[in-house]
């Protein structure tokens, strides 16, 4: 028995050490590297480079550069379609090749070298394999993902369905596919999943990488951990607590009563043996087998400070075990008594708009910022921070623009930092240092400058007015050409509470700022996924359309459209050429397609005709289809 609780404690300390290490509340960053590994990757990128070697330089190159801003991101390397060959089709064909880990770069270029594309592309189900198995403590980590690739999915698979059901709501920053193929088609297919860069020359490389770079150093440093996850995590693990310890004592035998020499008899009688009364205590649960277990009781939540006061230290972890003897008084250990949380809500900020000062630099009058002063956002640590609401006087939002510091004295740039805010939409605090400053947006077209004053030890909360983005639609290449006709569907990335928004392409609306995908039901469909910054206006550029006429002279049945996606071609729109002499137009985006039917529809079994045609921006393009 005091093996067995011995062994408890050693347990529990080793889990308490994974489960309370965190000392503060910034999430740990983590970049999950998918890499193509399909047979088309063995393909020549340039005539001295395969592909998938040019893949492998560009991710140790994009890894290396990473590492100099900051050290703290633990990269991965996830691999598909290089373990069975294409003959095969195996469309379950990936695996994570290097796990998560930090500064890991010969790590990674070792395991790069040993890989061979042999395979086929399952996108849609490496995603769902990434997003099930590698991003698995959200509550803990930050997440994004970089695509390599050269190709679209092969097995069926559709990536969108993935990117909505799962993928979204475990990564926190915009995912980036690099192409190492120039194929302007192939982008549509992955306008939702992040943002496409084309890496299909060399000189494309060190801005794809840099650009990469520069868009993570400024978000994954900043972000913080959901506390209510973070207790939530911890309550719900596994838990070596949960053992009834039954109360150790030990009880002396009572001495015997000293007796009158007895007269001496022939007969010698053993004396009876004395046993110590035992006390009956409940039997110890058996944490092998819990699947016939009672239901415990729920254990009550800690609060963040208490789980970080119980953080186990490293020496901790070698014990010595003592065999407690009868000389020792046993002494009964006090029961601890585990505090209550007091959820608190949230204060809501009164949001007085003040006028901004559009101006580059510190201009001479300087808005003075609305300052909450209530109690309850008074930092109990004493820390001096700093909470950025924005609101447009309606309400707040949920913005992460990067803001700066000026010294209101040299003009000159103190530090910045990224404004980020809870699931509770509540800002993020930030430590700042005590001073007066000039506080600005970068990268808004609305120049807000604002005077602010950081008090010592307590909690400085601001708001600060913003206004929304606008969304308009053109014409790529005519902008005296209005255009109408199409009905947009607007959705607002990361975020399914958000209802999608249909939008004529002939209006102008204004949105929240944010990361937002775009649908024009044209032939073939338009998707776009952009981001809108602060008081910005975006435009979206669709190619002008052209013609197709197909000839209904000879009964050909039914004929479907296709176009293409990456390496393959998709169905759009299907029609039924019954040859009664009325062509069929249509207006479609510029591009090649296909159209495929079957010479004899009396044969379900036979093999689709497929003819191959382009059409052209304001031209007609004319089309027959035979026997």
């Amino acid at each position: 028995m005091r093996f067995f609780k011995c062994l408890l404690v050693f347990v529990f300390l080793l889990n308490g050490n994974a489960l309370f290490a965190q000392k503060n509340d910034v999430k740990q960053p983590r970049i999950l590297v998918l890499l193509d590994g399909s047979s088309s990757m063995s393909y020549e990128w340039t005539k001295d480079e395969s592909r998938f070697k040019a893949a492998s330089r560009i991710i140790l190159s994009l890894i290396d550069s990473m590492y100099k801003v900051n050290k703290d991101v633990e990269f991965a390397l996830r691999v598909y379609g290089h373990q069975y060959p294409s003959q095969q089709n195996n469309c379950f064909d990936t695996r994570l090749e290097v796990m998560f880990s930090k500064n890991n770069l010969d790590q990674m270029g070792m395991r790069l070298d040993a890989l061979e594309p042999i395979g086929v592309s399952p996108i849609a189900f490496s995603l769902k394999e990434a997003a099930e198995w590698d991003f698995e403590k959200p509550y803990l980590n930050t997440y994004s993902l970089i695509l390599v690739t050269d190709g679209a999915e092969s097995c069926g698979g559709d990536i969108c369905d993935v990117v909505k059901k799962l993928l979204d709501k475990k990564i926190d920053f915009k995912p980036y596919i690099l192409s190492l193929v120039d194929n302007p088609a192939l982008k549509n297919g992955y306008d939702c999943l992040g943002t496409y860069l084309s890496v299909a020359q060399e000189k494309d490389i060190k801005p794809s990488v840099g650009k990469i770079v520069d868009a993570y150093t400024q978000m994954i440093a900043l972000q913080r951990i959901d506390k209510k996850l973070l207790k939530q995590a911890v309550v719900n693990a596994p838990s070596v607590l949960k053992v009834d310890i039954p109360e150790f004592k030990v009880k002396q035998e009572d001495p015997e009563p000293v007796k009158p020499d007895p007269k001496p008899q022939p007969v010698v009688s053993t004396p009876p043996v004395v046993t110590p009364p035992v006390k009956q205590t409940e039997p110890t649960k058996d944490l092998t087998n819990r699947t016939n277990e009672t239901p415990e009781p729920v254990v009550k939540q800690l609060p963040i400070s208490t789980l970080q006061q119980l953080s186990v230290a490293a020496p901790l972890r070698t014990f010595r075990v003592v065999i407690a003897t009868r000389s020792i008084k046993p002494v009964k250990l006090p029961r601890y008594t585990v505090p209550v949380i007091k959820d608190e809500p949230a204060p809501q900020p009164k949001v007085v708009a003040a006028p901004p000062v559009k101006k580059p630099t510190p201009p001479a009058e300087i808005v003075k910022p609305k300052v909450i002063t209530d109690s309850t956002l008074q930092n109990s640590k004493k820390e001096t921070t700093l909470q950025v609401y924005l609101s447009d006087g309606n309400r707040n939002y949920d913005s992460a623009p990067l803001m700066a510091f000026i010294d209101k004295n040299t003009k000159k740039e103190v530090f910045r930092f990224q404004r980020t805010v809870d699931a509770g939409s509540i800002p993020h605090r930030h430590k700042v240092p005590v001073g007066n400053y000039y506080l600005t947006i970068i990268g808004s077209e609305q120049k807000y400058t604002y005077d602010i004053t950081i008090l010592p030890n307590e909690n400085n909360a601001i708001i600060i007015p913003i206004s929304n983005g606008t969304l308009v639609f053109g014409y790529e290449g005519n902008d005296k050409r209005k255009i109408t006709g199409y009905v947009a569907k607007v959705s607002r990335r990361f975020d399914r509470n958000v209802t999608p928004v249909l939008q004529s392409v002939a209006e102008e609306r204004a949105y929240e700022p944010g990361t937002y995908n775009v649908i024009i039901e044209t032939l073939p469909p338009f998707n776009r996924t952009f981001d809108l910054e602060i008081g910005t206006q975006k435009g979206i550029m669709i190619p002008e359309e052209g013609d197709l006429v197909i000839a209904n002279n000879t009964r050909i049945g039914k004929v479907t459209l296709y176009y293409p996606i990456g390496d393959r071609f998709r169905p759009f729109l299907s029609i039924n050429i019954d040859g009664n002499g009325t062509a069929h137009a249509f207006r479609m985006l510029p591009g090649t397609y296909k159209a495929g039917y079957k010479k004899n529809p009396e044969l379900p079994l036979q093999e689709e005709t497929m003819v191959e045609f382009t059409v052209k921006s304001n031209i007609v393009t004319n089309l027959e289809l035979t026997k």
